[in-house]
């Protein structure tokens, strides 16, 4: 809290804040040990032997409404959240796009994504969430979009 925010408080306490003989009395803030830390949750030990797994580049499709479509899924970080890049080629119609992930790591290499920015977006596509699991050098799930079906993603770096 301001040392103004600390000199208001003191004011109207002593009963003062709108008399124009108010005495000034200064109130240093609190000390920084006062302040908790924020609090981050840790990702359960299971998530924790699978996060360093998970962090790379993944290729590999997906299927959605368009068909078969390229998908390079890039981990960049997992603890306290995992972030991702959606990377998507669709040959068919010679569409690509890329936009952010957010998510969580679970128990037994479980991982949810949601979309938070699109990167590069083209013509009538969407972003998609996923929800899969990790197992070795393979993680596989659901695109999380009613139109959508499955992914598979191979560990490539």
């Amino acid at each position: 809290m301001s040392r103004v925010a600390w000199l208001a408080i003191a004011l109207a306490a002593a009963g003062c804040a709108e008399s124009n003989s108010a005495t000034v009395v200064e109130i240093p803030p609190p000390a920084q040990a006062d302040v908790p830390a924020p609090v981050v949750a840790a990702p359960p030990p299971a998530a924790r032997e699978a996060a360093p797994g998970l962090v790379g580049e993944w290729r590999g499709s997906y299927e959605c409404a368009q068909g078969a479509t390229n998908l390079a899924l890039h981990v960049t970080r997992v603890s306290p959240e995992v972030a991702a890049v959606f990377e998507f080629s669709h040959e068919g119609s010679g569409a690509s796009g890329a936009y952010e992930l957010r998510g969580q790591l679970g128990a037994a290499g479980e991982v949810s994504l949601v979309p938070t920015r699109w990167l590069d977006r083209p013509p009538g596509y969407v972003m998609v969430g996923m929800r899969g699991t990790v197992s070795g050098d393979v993680f596989r799930g659901t695109i999380t979009e009613p139109s959508c079906r499955g992914f598979q993603v191979r560990r490539v770096r």
